[in-house]
């Protein structure tokens, strides 16, 4: 099942929907399922982020959610949410995000608003099943349903902030508003869930503060920060290690003021990249990978960021279209096809060692050119192996790049091979990933950046091939 998270802030210009766009960038570039629901019914518009990778106001004149339950209070009509709901694909995405919009901004949106009645809709038109149902349908369908709230104190927020949620992020600037009003929120939030007739587990409180600028007013920052860990404590003990201070989550996790990007709607995680430590790219990296993970391991994200992030980004694993011939023994060994420089042997050499302790379990066949004899036709051996292979991993970083043959040859006769291979490239240079000069050579394939650790190369591809000899098993076990 999947978890619905409501982005909500007390007051406004906090960059709530910026956020819940950029995390929604992230988490479909990692292969996740992810829907939006613009639920800021009185300031719609979370489209609006979008406008290079889709039609604005193709999405401004189709029904939203207002008129999905409009339709139930009015005439108790049960329609398709389906039909709500836009595919946006980014430069990013693994999967195209799923937007459904406030609703259809025509002349007559503000009157339909002002009809919705929320007392009538749960008293008389039995509104809380209806959202039940609406939730349950949607988290059998998505990953994360990011839910994008009304500020304030509001009946639509009420739904948004109790009844919707698995996990609330509260997003507050440094002042006595935002503060004590995302501490009324949460309290509210988890008072009114155990009132729901259905039970829930204890709601997740994520605070975020946003729009902290600690470098030019480094000591308020700081005092500030204290303030946020002592006043919050019991909203972050709920998930942190024991023992672990609030402060050092915060001090990682908070959102940096960039007055760049404080005009218009902008997405940093595509237009900045997450290779700048100060950036909001990168910040909003960490805010995807906690909520990808669902807060848990909160302390390998304090104490080792790069290896938390790369971790969610093969927590999910897309179904696998086997390209194995049905003809094939059940016993028949993956083959795996290794693509490297030899400058990169340093780097490279104990990921490989780390990989053949994964042959025997799950019965691989991995070569590399390092088993090449003298005198070997080695153009054929290598265009051979390559050809019989199954997943083809590409140690990518500049010395690759830079090559003729990994780059030219290896790799174009991988991507056109028929049939198709799983291809899965490996970032060794972590600058690639932050300036995007990977993404023209592998566009399309899901990889991951190493972080220096040869287990965080291992552990997702040891993911990898179970899938495939699961899907393989059930593939020859249907004709047998």
């Amino acid at each position: 099942m999947g978890q619905v998270i409501t982005f909500y802030s007390y007051k406004g210009g906090v960059g709530r929907s910026m956020a819940l766009a950029n995390v929604a960038v992230l988490l479909s570039g990692w292969g996740f399922k992810t829907l939006m629901i613009d639920w800021d019914l009185e300031a719609p518009g979370l489209e609006n982020f979008f406008r290079e990778y889709t039609d604005v106001p193709g999405i401004a004149d189709k029904n939203g959610i207002l008129e999905y339950l409009g339709a139930a209070q009015k005439n108790g009509k049960k329609l398709d949410w389906r039909d709500f709901v836009t595919a946006i694909k980014t430069p990013l995405s693994k999967e195209p995000i799923h937007l459904m919009p406030a609703g259809k901004r025509d002349a007559e949106y503000f009157k339909r608003l002002r009809e919705f009645d929320i007392s009538k809709f749960y008293e008389e038109h039995n509104g809380g099943k209806i959202i039940e149902n609406l939730r349950n349908e949607l988290k059998s369908e998505y990953d994360f349903i990011l839910v994008d709230s009304r500020t304030g104190v509001t009946d639509v927020g009420g739904i948004c902030t109790i009844q919707m949620p698995d996990m609330l992020v509260l997003l507050f600037t440094p002042t006595e508003q935002g503060l004590n009003g995302i501490k009324f929120i949460a309290d509210s939030a988890r008072k009114g869930q155990q009132n729901l007739p259905n039970a829930r587990k204890r709601l997740q409180v994520l605070p975020i503060p946003t729009r902290i600028d600690s470098n030019t007013e480094f000591k308020i920052s700081q005092e500030w920060t204290e303030r946020f860990a002592r006043e919050l404590a019991s909203y972050y003990e709920d998930w942190l290690p024991k023992g672990v201070s609030p402060i050092k989550f915060i001090e990682i996790a908070k959102l940096p003021y960039v007055p760049y990007f404080s005009y218009g709607e902008k997405l940093p995680v595509i237009e900045q990249g997450m290779g700048d430590t100060g950036g909001l790219g990168y910040a909003f990296e960490n805010l995807a990978a906690l909520i990808a993970n669902g807060l848990e391991d909160s302390l390998q994200f304090m104490d080792d960021r790069d290896g938390y992030v790369v971790q969610q980004q093969f927590r999910y694993i897309a179904p696998l279209k086997t390209t194995t011939p049905l003809h094939v023994s059940p016993d028949a060994p993956i083959q795996v096809f290794i693509g490297k420089s030899h400058k990169d042997a340093e780097k490279v050499g104990p990921i490989l060692s780390h990989l053949k302790i994964l042959e025997h379990k799950y019965n691989l066949k991995i070569w590399d050119d390092s088993q090449l004899l003298l005198g070997d036709d080695w153009d054929k051996i290598i265009k051979e192996q390559l050809q019989t292979s199954e997943v083809v991993l590409f140690f990518v970083s500049q010395n690759f790049i830079s090559g003729h043959y990994g780059n030219e040859v290896e790799r174009r006769m991988a991507m056109n091979a028929k049939p198709v291979k799983r291809i899965v490239p490996i970032i060794l240079d972590p600058s690639l990933t932050s300036s995007h000069q990977n993404y023209p050579l592998f566009a399309g394939f899901h990889g991951v950046t190493y972080s220096g650790d040869p287990q965080s190369i291992v552990e997702p591809l040891e993911r990898l091939f179970s899938q495939i000899r699961e899907q393989r098993n059930a593939a020859l076990a249907t004709i047998s």
